[in-house]
């Protein structure tokens, strides 16, 4: 247990609570909501723990039109799958009563603030870190330096970002 709250924490700053939360969700099944800034960290906590679970990590943006065949595709009864926990990442509460049904489908609710000041050193190193990891695990990047590392294409899983009123889903199945 203390293994995996130290791999959910690394690199991030003032997030030992939601860490534990999200770790809490998962082993009792139930699912998680954070609430906060861009920034924060919230799709990424649940990055790691969907690769900690080898679980399945997705990511949907919705609005309040989206439907669930938009993020499962048709229902089929053959394929359903066990959720064990979803993570769900959102920058606002949900304003429409059309929102509170699947946002009373999280059972832990956590609002995630922004990094103190005093923190934003070490959020600074421990993205670098971050990066730097994950550059070298990608074999185009094996045995590049920093500064060819940074002259490749990058992509943008977002779409060009988290928009006000557009939500965020990930999933350990």
């Amino acid at each position: 247990m203390i293994q995996a709250i130290s791999s959910l924490q690394s690199g991030l700053c003032e997030r030992d609570a939601e860490v534990r939360l999200m770790l809490l969700a998962a082993l009792a099944g139930e699912h998680i909501l954070f609430i906060g800034p861009s920034g924060t960290a919230k799709s990424e906590m649940g990055r790691r723990l969907a690769s900690l679970c080898s679980g399945t990590f997705f990511e949907r943006l919705l609005t309040r039109f989206s439907v669930p065949k938009e993020l499962f595709g048709p229902l089929s009864m053959n394929a359903l799958v066990n959720l064990i926990c979803m993570v769900g990442a959102s920058n606002e509460l949900p304003e429409t009563e059309e929102l509170d049904a699947p946002y009373d489908r999280f059972l832990i609710r956590r609002q995630v603030s922004s990094v103190s000041p005093s923190s934003t050193s070490g959020m600074l190193k421990g993205a670098v870190g971050l990066a730097r990891e994950r550059a070298m695990a990608d074999d185009s990047c094996q045995g590049a330096s920093i500064a060819e590392q940074d002259s490749l294409p990058r992509s943008d899983e977002n779409g060009g970002g988290m928009r006000s009123g557009y939500k965020e889903l990930s999933s350990i199945r």
